[in-house]
């Protein structure tokens, strides 16, 4: 007969902050967050206020601001700027002043103080914190397009002018590994409503602009046929826009659960999954970017037709060859202006990340079996040639660049 897991009993110890079992005898349990679930469901069980419990509340949240402040956004930490300091505040308001005994707020305090830490230790669990394999930055690397994808890609670049990439890419990294990240996705539907506000703006001009141009009595069939399509298209803009804008303008502060349904509803969907409750690693977002881009490619279609008709305007009303001549000489000379503005930003920006900043292999290995580096800006030394300045250990940061002067010694050393 198998032996029952189940413990007997569960007693926790508030002066170590650790929890113990009993199963004929009495096991430390190894995880933190089995503490503070018992401190935040009972907080009523303590008559003195636990100072281990402050100190250690008020040092994770020190450290993860410093972490936000001073890293890379992408920490460990599960908190934002504006949580950490609603989260103090509230402690401090209910811890009163330093020499204050919070008698009667001591069970308020002792469940806020659980129900925080009981984030920040899930988190440390997950990227295994104060151990060899501890992670400085959460997932954030996205999975690589497969060929279908690139198949896709091709035909809705067409069609959409590309920006659906950029807004799959976008969807993309809130759910990383599929985990579905609360703070970027909030940030990504701030950044759609802005950004769909500016395309309604831009598209009602476009609209006026066009009926405008209509108006005038010596246009021809082409641009006619021309502004007629850039006026369907700028309304396209400003219909599919506003659906967007009352879909998302309350998503802003969305909660966990209804980021994961929004992310993974077509997921299941398409492809009729037998388990719902089990999501997929990574989502299929093609269909759901190529919805949100519709706004801004409907408007570039429409910039692009409503630029057909004036410049067909333009060789209509132009008779003499010198006009002409100049009128195509500016118009060779926007188009390459043109053409080479959106060539310089086509990959001024680094490209998605398909691996982790902390699985990547120090330059020169070569052997497939590097350790783990990472960028940090702040311990670079100037003019040293430091790309990757340390390799983390735990927590330990251990120099692995080579700096120049060093490295052309040992050339000298081997050509000698």
């Amino acid at each position: 007969m198998a032996e029952s897991t189940t413990p007997t009993a569960t007693v926790i110890s508030f002066s170590r902050q650790t929890t113990y079992a009993f199963r004929r005898r009495w096991n430390k349990s190894s995880r933190r967050t089995a503490f503070w679930e018992h401190a935040g469901q009972f907080p009523m069980h303590r008559k003195r206020p636990v100072r281990l419990m402050e100190t250690e509340f008020l040092s994770a949240l020190a450290f993860g601001s410093n972490e936000r402040i001073l890293e890379n956004k992408a920490t460990t930490f599960p908190f934002e700027d504006a949580q950490i300091e609603r989260l103090i505040r509230v402690f401090q308001d209910l811890r009163g002043p330093p020499d204050a005994f919070p008698s009667r707020l001591l069970p308020a305090l002792s469940y806020h103080i659980a129900r925080t830490m009981l984030a920040v230790a899930a988190a440390r669990e997950r990227y295994a914190y104060g151990t060899r394999n501890a992670r400085m930055y959460r997932d954030t690397a996205i999975p690589p397009p497969t060929p279908q994808m690139w198949v896709w890609d091709f035909f809705l670049g067409v069609i959409l002018c590309g920006t659906h990439k950029n807004y799959r890419v976008r969807l993309e990294a809130t759910v990383p590994k599929g985990v579905v990240g609360l703070p970027e996705f909030r940030g990504l539907m701030r950044g759609l409503m802005s950004e769909w506000a500016d395309s309604n703006l831009v598209a009602t001009v476009l609209v006026s602009v066009n009926v405008g141009f209509l108006a005038v009595p010596d246009i021809r069939s082409p641009q006619r046929s021309f502004a007629v399509v850039s006026s369907l298209c700028a309304m396209t803009s400003i219909v599919t826009g506003l659906h967007h804008v009352w879909q998302h303008r309350e998503k802003t502060d969305i909660e966990r659960e209804d980021a994961r349904q929004y992310l993974y509803f077509l997921d299941h969907c398409l492809h009729r999954r037998q388990n719902k409750d089990i999501p997929a690693a990574a989502p299929d977002l093609t269909l759901t970017a190529s919805l949100l881009a519709l706004p801004l490619a409907t408007l570039q279609w429409s910039v692009l037709s409503f630029t057909l008709a004036i410049a067909t305007y333009a060789v209509q009303t132009t008779s003499a060859g010198e006009g002409r001549i100049l009128f195509a000489v500016l118009l060779a000379v926007l188009g390459v202006l043109a053409l080479g503005v959106f060539l310089f930003f086509w990959r001024i920006w680094a490209g998605p990340v398909h691996v982790e900043m902390e699985m990547e292999e120090i330059e020169g290995d070569g052997k497939g079996g590097g350790v783990a580096r990472m960028r940090n800006v702040n311990l670079a030394i100037e003019g040293a040639g430091v790309g990757w300045v340390g390799t983390v250990v735990g927590r330990l940061w251990v120099r692995v660049g080579r700096l120049r002067g060093k490295r052309a010694e040992r050339d000298r050393e081997g050509g000698a």
